[in-house]
């Protein structure tokens, strides 16, 4: 058997109550993890149509006419994810073939992935997967339900969450600017934020991880490389993430600074083709910002690119600074973003707003304008 397809080392194969085989969690999976990616080879509709009925189910569409499925006999147990559909699903896809845990997953639970999320085909069949959400009867337009749209905002494949958009911009008569086109967060609210999708983009404190400087000089490097044809630019590590010691959430700071405003339409395309998603709303007209991984892009933000002039950089870079000359201020900063996150769990913009006073003092002190 050639294992085509990963299956992380927490879950098992076993007969399913819904169908066949399933795969089941082993260990506990937190959310958010990485479950399964899905291997193969790349093939047509046409070229996977032949095989289908030879292998039987064995596939993940990832483009309007493009399969990831095995191509033999001898590769189809190994190219098998073994994830059963459910209408109460704990796994969906991020990109196009990485399944990830929705929520928290017991030990012990089947591990299930709604079709809705992943399907744009034209069979009907009946679904027997028990849950109270169980809809009867899946077909392969499910994912045109707006009750389905909206329960699953952001964890549809890539492919289904453009059609989405696409008809939604249609139906309310919206343009996205082509310049941000796919990735605008003006696309990315509930809240009236514009910013904050607040039931999956929650304010969490971790404790300080000494690797998190190695995650931004592995960052920096893509960046950098892709932005190699642009002059002067300047990437700084700042932010919680950046002080030893400090609590913080686990969203890698970077500064990205130009000398020139003018430099700015360029950075666009490379950011976006790197993963970020640019907040095309920004009220601040003088800066850009970029996140990766936010829902309902991914699973959480892992990264954020702050793109300023060297002027407008300065207070944020010597406000880092001076924390991490003083630990005793840093201990008091860390006392007051624990308060914070805990009241403003879901308001990213009232835990931001907390700090601001804090942060204007200690600037203040340290000197910068």
């Amino acid at each position: 058997m050639t294992a085509l397809t990963y299956r992380s080392p927490k879950t098992d194969v076993r007969p399913s109550p819904i169908h066949g085989k399933g795969l089941f969690a082993g260990r506990a999976i937190a959310r958010g993890e990485i479950v399964a990616v899905k291997g193969g080879h790349v093939l047509t509709g046409s070229q996977w149509a032949a095989l289908e009925p030879a292998l039987g189910p064995a596939d993940i569409q990832i483009a309007e006419n493009l399969f990831i499925a095995p191509a033999t006999q001898s590769e189809r147990d190994g190219s098998m994810l073994y994830t059963n559909h459910s209408c109460d699903a704990n796994l969906a896809i991020q990109g196009q073939i990485v399944l990830v845990a929705m929520r928290d997953v017991a030990s012990g639970e089947e591990l299930t992935i709604d079709w809705a999320t992943t399907d744009d085909g034209d069979y009907v069949m009946e679904c027997r997967c028990g849950s109270p959400r169980c809809r009867g009867t899946v077909t392969g337009k499910d994912w045109t339900k707006p009750e389905l749209q909206a329960r699953y905002r952001g964890w549809f494949c890539w492919f289904l969450q453009r059609k989405i958009d696409a008809l939604q911009g249609e139906a309310s008569g919206s343009v996205v600017p082509e310049a941000t086109r796919g990735g605008a967060m003006s696309d990315v609210t509930h809240d009236g934020k514009g910013w904050s999708n607040a039931d999956q983009d929650r304010v969490e404190l971790v404790a300080y991880d000494p690797g998190w400087p190695a995650q931004y000089e592995a960052e920096a490097r893509a960046i950098r490389a892709a932005l190699a044809g642009l002059a002067g630019v300047e990437l700084v590590h700042f932010g919680s993430t950046a002080i030893p010691g400090l609590a913080a959430k686990p969203i890698i700071d970077i500064m990205l600074v130009t000398p020139e405003r003018s430099a700015w339409p360029a950075l666009l395309e490379p950011l976006k083709a790197l993963g970020y998603v640019f907040w095309a709303d920004n009220p601040r007209r003088d800066r850009l910002f970029f996140v990766k991984g936010m829902p309902p892009f991914g699973a959480r933000r892992t990264h954020h690119v702050h793109v300023r002039t060297r002027e407008d950089a300065r207070p944020a870079l010597v406000f880092c600074d001076y924390l991490r000359r003083h630990p005793e201020e840093a201990a008091r900063y860390a006392a007051l973003k624990r308060e914070l996150a805990a009241r403003h769990a879901t308001d990213r913009d009232g835990y931001t707003d907390g700090k601001a006073r804090y942060v204007d003092a200690i600037v203040r002190r340290a000197g910068a304008p």
